[in-house]
């Protein structure tokens, strides 16, 4: 969750659950389809490093086909679980 999506939140809770949608995209169409920050070199580096936090955020701006969603975390699983600072309900 990006730090701009904090004033989203109260819109979001009346949504529904709070989930993690893990879905397969192609990050080599460009900056055009989606925005990573940091960049991916970085994010690969630091993991080598062993460095914590080592996620990055991606902005997708195209639709994603249902076939490309491969799960779906909600609180209660450990996916999601392991996210300590998500919401639970």
């Amino acid at each position: 969750m990006s730090s701009g999506a904090v004033a989203l939140r109260p819109r979001l809770e009346q949504l529904g659950k709070p989930s993690i949608v893990v879905a397969d995209v192609d990050l080599c169409e460009g900056w055009r389809t989606h925005a990573i920050y940091p960049s991916l070199d970085k994010v690969f580096v630091g993991r080598v490093l062993d460095f914590e936090n080592g996620g990055a955020s991606v902005h997708h701006r195209a639709a994603v086909p249902a076939a490309q969603v491969l799960g779906i975390r909600r609180p209660g699983d450990p996916q999601y679980d392991q996210f300590g600072r998500l919401p639970r309900e």
